[in-house]
């Protein structure tokens, strides 16, 4: 059961900021219909036909100056739109010759990269082909190495076989020196 009331607690807790979050936004963001009637005077029915209708020809009189100067700005940009259209054209033709330049130091920067790009292949190729010599003389390194270690070692059988064969030559001697004194 009090699983039930703290999950009904953190529940009400969230739908009453949910609903001050609510009326926070409906409160700022909304029109003061109160302050708009009352400067139209329309909540007290006090605004007077004439008042009325001198709004209305505010209304219409500052139509008209919008209208004319409207109309004198489209008189205007008649007027310097033959201008306006050969600075565009001059404008669009130094644009086009700029990007046919880029275009051709573009063109050029490829080249230049490929021809890198190929060199650096190159370079590559006889890294790898060096490294593979390399590895190669390792290895024929290490297998002469291995070769002298059993060379000594074969050396060092060898010569104790020599001294067991001189001993042995030296005790044969000895026992014939033995036998003709006998």
């Amino acid at each position: 059961m009090t699983k039930l009331g703290k999950s009904l607690v953190v529940f009400l807790a969230f739908a009453s900021v949910a609903f001050m979050g609510f009326a926070a936004v409906t409160s700022l963001g909304s029109t003061n219909w109160k302050t708009f009637l009352s400067e139209k005077r329309v909540d007290r029915g006090t605004m007077t036909y004439a008042e009325k209708v001198k709004a209305q020809e505010d209304e219409l009189r500052q139509l008209r100056e919008e209208f004319q100067a409207a109309e004198a700005a489209l008189n205007d940009a008649k007027a310097t739109r033959e201008v306006d259209t050969a600075a565009i054209l001059a404008r669009e033709a130094a644009l086009v010759a700029a990007v046919e330049d880029l275009n051709a130091k573009v063109i050029a920067a490829t080249k230049e990269a490929t021809v890198t790009g190929n060199k650096v292949l190159e370079i590559k190729n006889q890294t790898s082909a060096r490294h593979e010599e390399v590895v190669r003389m390792q290895n024929q390194l290490k297998e002469l190495r291995s070769q002298i270690e059993i060379a000594r070692e074969e050396d060092r059988r060898l010569a104790d076989r020599v001294i067991q064969a001189k001993e042995l030559l030296k005790s044969t001697q000895r026992r014939n020196e033995r036998l003709k004194n006998n």
